[in-house]
């Protein structure tokens, strides 16, 4: 799913996509004139690589997903203040789209490339 930004505003905007089992449901609103925030929940199962023994197994997961989206280059001076969202958990997005997919799939391999045992599901 992609939106452009010039259609978002101040109110949200439900988003939902799924990627490799793991679905993300949530809300985008403008924030800033070039600033945007996802709220939202991953869940679902995702097949990772446990730690010791390198065997794959599927891990359900449930988290819940606070991003800043950038239209451009994001300066970290900018006032965050009151939308509680680390300078850290930005992503910058150009051409003025924002591809929730391409977000989705990112996150999904930042948690596979996590350290995960498989007596611990």
């Amino acid at each position: 799913m992609r939106l452009e930004m010039q259609k978002i505003g101040h109110s949200a905007k439900s988003v939902a996509c799924t990627f490799e089992g793991v679905r993300l449901d949530g809300q985008v609103r403008r924030v800033a004139p070039k600033l945007f925030v996802l709220e939202g929940r991953l869940h679902g199962e995702v097949a990772v690589v446990c730690a010791r023994s390198a065997q794959v197994f599927n891990k359900t997961m449930s988290q819940d997903l606070k991003l800043l989206l950038c239209d451009g280059m994001f300066d970290p001076k900018q006032g965050l203040e009151g939308l509680g969202v680390d300078a850290l958990d930005t992503i910058e997005c150009f051409d003025g789209i924002i591809d929730f997919e391409d977000i989705l799939r990112s996150e999904v391999q930042s948690i596979q490339a996590d350290y995960h045992y498989l007596d611990q599901v």
